[in-house]
């Protein structure tokens, strides 16, 4: 046990030296938990900067009640929308929403018309038919284009 501290201290001590060798004397050097890194990154590498979140347009985002278990339907909608709408679309978001029992959105963002709620499942009554939200959507996005 008492090797094994030391090799860790003196590895420890390496790695530091390492870093104020290459004018990185701000990052202190620790043993890391796993033995797994990226290739070509020491233990005393900066900490990779994550890059903010951009917000793709035109998005959709589905909210729909998780205790209700309406994610797969959800999921289908999504799906349908993707291979209507693949050039057009940056990505669809499944939004579970446990707090409110029975909801059930269709948001779709744009950046010229902003967030428009394309379907509402209080307001309607109903789930809405993979075809009549193509045309919804389709009548925000691109009015011009044919549904076939």
């Amino acid at each position: 046990f008492f090797c094994f501290r030391l090799a860790m201290r003196l590895a420890a001590f390496i790695c530091l030296a390492s870093c104020l060798s290459e004018s990185q004397a701000s990052f202190v050097c620790s043993p890391t938990k796993t033995p797994f890194r990226t290739l070509g990154q020491r233990r005393c590498d900066p900490p990779q900067q994550q890059q903010p979140q951009l917000v793709r347009t035109p998005s959709l985002g589905i909210e729909y009640c998780s205790r209700c278990n309406w994610m797969l339907r959800s999921a289908w909608l999504g799906q349908e929308l993707l291979t209507t709408f693949n050039a057009s679309l940056a990505e669809v978001r499944l939004l579970p929403n446990a707090v409110e029992a029975g909801v059930f959105n269709v948001t779709l963002t744009t950046e010229g018309a902003g967030s428009v709620l394309v379907w509402n499942r209080a307001e309607e009554g109903r789930f809405p038919e993979a075809k009549e939200l193509k045309q919804r959507v389709r009548d925000v996005l691109d009015p011009d284009f044919s549904l076939g």
